[in-house]
């Protein structure tokens, strides 16, 4: 009985392991290289309310963010994995202000920008914006994968009490890679990397001023 349960379980395994891949998901989020940002107590009891970024990209499913395309053309989407990619890119920027000290609160939904529309309960700060461009692209040319990624997103802070906007900036950026293997990790680390980037800088801004 041990011996055809065995059998059993290995043909499911294999069978697991034959079926056709139709996904792969990336997982957006902070991902700072190293130990992080540290707390500082500047900023304790500086209460901040992140709203949900809006998504303007001109993509019929939102939870695309680019393919793979081997050398036989066959095409497999990068998808977002652990919510869509607004939940996830709102979130990066509570992670990185939790991690730097501030208070946040989260707020459920879109914020148009207008700073006569800031709701007085949202404390000191609100951050809004919106997803312009946000793609990754491998590509397969006989030996060698291309990486492409692509990134564009709109940010706006402003003073809740003042009901004015404090900063306002598009942060855009590209890059490419070759490598010899084809993936799904590399490809999902460096557009985090690029998501990282713009979250620093826009605080990195905010608190020049």
């Amino acid at each position: 009985m041990k011996k055809i349960g065995c059998i059993a379980i290995g043909a499911v395994a294999f069978l697991f392991a034959c079926a056709p891949i139709t996904q792969y998901p990336i997982h957006l989020r902070y991902a700072p290289e190293g130990e992080g940002p540290q707390a500082s107590a500047e900023f304790k009891g500086t209460v901040v309310t992140v709203t949900t970024f809006a998504d303007n990209r001109d993509v019929a499913d939102q939870e695309i963010l680019g393919q793979w395309i081997d050398n036989e053309n066959k095409v497999i989407p990068f998808v977002s994995s652990k919510g869509n990619p607004t939940t996830n890119v709102t979130r990066a920027f509570e992670t990185y202000l939790s991690q730097k000290g501030y208070a946040v609160r989260k707020e459920p939904r879109s914020w148009d920008l207008n700073p006569q529309s800031i709701t007085p309960g949202w404390g000191d700060w609100v951050i809004g914006g919106s997803i312009e461009e946000l793609s990754v692209e491998a590509r397969a040319e006989g030996l060698i994968i291309n990486y492409d990624c692509k990134f564009k997103l709109k940010i706006v802070v402003a003073d809740v009490k003042a009901q004015k906007n404090k900063y306002e900036d598009t942060l855009e950026s590209s890059s490419s890679y070759e490598r010899v293997v084809f993936s799904p990790r590399f490809a999902e680390g460096k557009i985090n990397k690029m998501l990282t980037k713009a979250v620093e800088r826009m605080l990195n801004h905010i608190e020049e001023k």
